[in-house]
């Protein structure tokens, strides 16, 4: 008896590269059900202890107030714009992730100035329910109305395995400061006991690298200089340009050839999805402007904080789920992105199963 099985010698599907567009069906606003909309921005996912959470930044609670960042859970990953909030006190002020210290609190109370912490990178999981957060702090100034970049912090965020509720500690000070790459707060993931961090300077994306248990250190960082990782950040080569926001995973969309993918936006808000794929972390990257955000209430207005959800999407059938945001008042809107699939990987997968087959039954003959 044949000991082939149907599974033998096919490739896994994968879609065409460059990219060609089948369908955009835009699914509705990231928001708990039943509830007003809160206008809100970035909209970016991470899987934390199994569970699933979407990141905000500046948050309008309505008549309750602002709060430069939140999160929610996902119930049902069947359900991705079904998300809840875990805490809020009695006005409907949604609790923030990062808090402030004392010492910004007392600068807000006494002064013009607000601090915002915003989370554009992501959280990268070390542990089981235990990861870490890169975020940008600024600094506003209500009176002439300015804002200031001051730099890069690191947050280790745990998750309460009862009902998921997320807790953070800020790290003392910033591990990067304006004039330094931005790193982590673009992108970050883990690969080979490594935290691979991006991060901007200026209009250019860099490249670096630190041990995961390293996060907090910033004496362990090393910078990719175009041949090898080196500890001044001076030497780095940018790895990506003209790149606003957007994320790097490892996926299977586009075949072993490239098995990184960046979806993001370039720094214009051009209201495209770009789309990048390269076959090492390091690059080179190759981008396509891939489909154009749509909008819910207008088209008028621009497009932003475009990022990839691999826990929703169906790589195997060149399915995606992207969100993006709108300008206010907005929020995060939903999307799947269907992506042509190539008809030759399969056909010849399948003719060299049939050949196979019909060998073997000519030997049981």
């Amino acid at each position: 008896m044949s000991q082939y099985t149907y599974n033998e010698g096919f490739q896994p599907a994968e879609a065409i590269w460059p990219p060609v567009l089948k369908r955009c069906s835009t699914i509705g606003y990231v928001n708990e059900p039943k509830t007003p909309r809160f206008s809100r921005d970035i909209g970016r996912s991470f899987l934390l202890g199994e569970r699933i959470y979407y990141m905000y930044g500046d948050t309008f609670c309505n008549d309750a107030g602002l709060v430069s960042n939140t999160y929610q859970l996902v119930k049902d990953r069947r359900r991705p714009i079904d998300a809840i909030y875990l805490s809020s006190n009695e006005n409907g002020l949604v609790s923030p992730l990062l808090k402030l210290t004392e010492e910004e609190e007392e600068l807000e109370k006494n002064s013009d100035i607000r601090i915002a912490l915003w989370c554009f990178g992501g959280v990268v999981e070390v542990s089981k329910g235990i990861g870490y957060v890169w975020y940008q702090k600024h600094q506003f100034d209500k009176n002439n109305n300015t804002s200031k970049l001051q730099g890069v912090g690191l947050a280790k965020i745990t998750t309460d395995e009862c009902i998921g509720k997320l807790t953070a500690i800020r790290f003392d000070g910033l591990l990067f400061d304006s004039s330094e790459p931005l790193m982590g707060s673009f992108s970050a993931i883990t690969e080979g006991g490594w935290v691979y961090v991006w991060g901007q300077r200026g209009d250019k994306v860099y490249l670096g690298r630190v041990s995961e248990t390293q996060c907090h250190s910033k004496e362990s960082y090393t910078f990719w200089n175009g041949a090898s990782y080196t500890n001044e950040w001076q030497q780095a080569v940018p790895v990506m340009q003209d790149m606003q926001q957007g994320q790097i995973v490892r996926s299977s969309i586009f075949g072993n050839q490239y098995p990184w993918l960046f979806v993001g936006v370039t720094r214009w808000s051009d209201d495209y999805v770009m789309m990048g794929v390269s076959h090492t972390l390091e690059g080179p990257w190759v981008f396509n402007q891939t489909v154009k955000a749509q909008g819910l209430v207008s088209d008028l207005v621009y497009k932003y904080c475009m990022y990839l959800h691999l826990w929703g999407s169906a790589e195997s059938e060149g399915k995606l789920l992207i969100t993006w945001c709108d300008a206010w008042p907005g929020g995060v809107i939903a999307a799947q992105v269907e992506l042509e699939m190539s008809i030759s990987t399969l056909s010849i997968s399948f003719d060299r199963a049939l050949i196979h087959y019909c060998r073997q039954l000519i030997l049981l003959d």
